[in-house]
């Protein structure tokens, strides 16, 4: 007897054939999918992120607002502390300008006359005229006895053109009196 056997094994490749087929439309088709899965769900991460990143750029940048204003503020604040600083050192040295004008007063002697006292830092300028020098040295002398000012020095004397005395300019340190001092001993 005979078989023939190829119609069976035609039927047989036919078969494994078509399951490779659908197999691999099955497999290509999973393949699409999980692209399109990953493609749906990265594209959403994206989106995600850069909303993230949006809502980050925006908190910084009213941060750097806020710290704008911030150290406006703080400028601010530091000339309004230097300005208290000023109005409380005046406070505090207002009684020593009476006490140095006294002490000017009482070394100014007769016929000189002072015709500008100018304040330059921690210096006093003495602008004046006088009938005889002999009157200035005795100004600079009073002036280096006293506790409010140091190292009086003369600037400049020149004789007036009526021929009747002097003009003369020097400069004394004001140095800061103990608080204990009277405007009675500034002399």
């Amino acid at each position: 007897m005979s078989i023939n056997l190829l119609s069976w094994r035609d039927l047989e490749f036919k078969k494994n054939k078509n399951q490779l087929k659908t197999l691999f439309m099955s497999a290509s088709l999973i393949g699409l999918i999980i692209i399109g899965v990953g493609y749906v769900f990265l594209n959403h991460q994206l989106t995600r992120q850069q909303e993230r990143v949006a809502y980050l750029n925006k908190k910084i940048s009213s941060l750097d607002e806020a710290i704008n204003i911030i150290s406006t503020l703080e400028a601010v604040e530091e000339k309004l502390l230097n300005r208290i600083k000023m109005i409380q050192n005046l406070q505090e040295n207002r009684p020593n300008m009476v006490k140095v004008f006294d002490a000017i007063a009482r070394a100014v002697p007769k016929d000189t006359h002072l015709t500008l006292l100018q304040m330059k830092q921690n210096s006093l300028i003495i602008t004046g005229v006088t009938k005889n020098n002999h009157h200035i040295s005795e100004i600079m002398r009073i002036l280096d006895r006293s506790v409010l000012f140091d190292n009086p020095n003369l600037i400049s004397v020149n004789a007036l053109a009526s021929g009747l005395g002097s003009r003369f300019e020097l400069s004394v340190k004001q140095v800061l009196p103990p608080a204990t001092l009277n405007a009675g001993d500034s002399t």
